[in-house]
């Protein structure tokens, strides 16, 4: 996934040097590494639109298209955003 993340991001932020070693975050909350456009990241800013803290305080987390794709790769990623509130 990262990989094809990298590849789909060199052309839409018009950055060839994205590799897939730099498609990582740790999440809004957490000291670590974040995605390089951190700040455009639509989960977070859809999360700090609601004034929530993450989007598992949201109470459409399970039917959101903004996360589908996380949860489609990630299906445990729903109960983990739940269990920070």
């Amino acid at each position: 996934l990262r990989i094809k993340t990298a590849e789909k991001w060199k052309i839409e932020y018009n950055s060839p040097d994205i590799t897939p070693e730099m498609i990582n975050c740790t999440g809004c909350r957490e000291q670590g590494s974040k995605i390089g456009h951190w700040n455009e990241c639509q989960i977070r800013n859809c999360a700090k639109s609601k004034r929530f803290q993450t989007c598992g305080n949201c109470t459409e987390l399970e039917k959101c298209q903004t996360v589908a794709f996380v949860h489609k790769y990630v299906p445990e990623a729903v109960a983990n955003l739940k269990s920070l509130n």
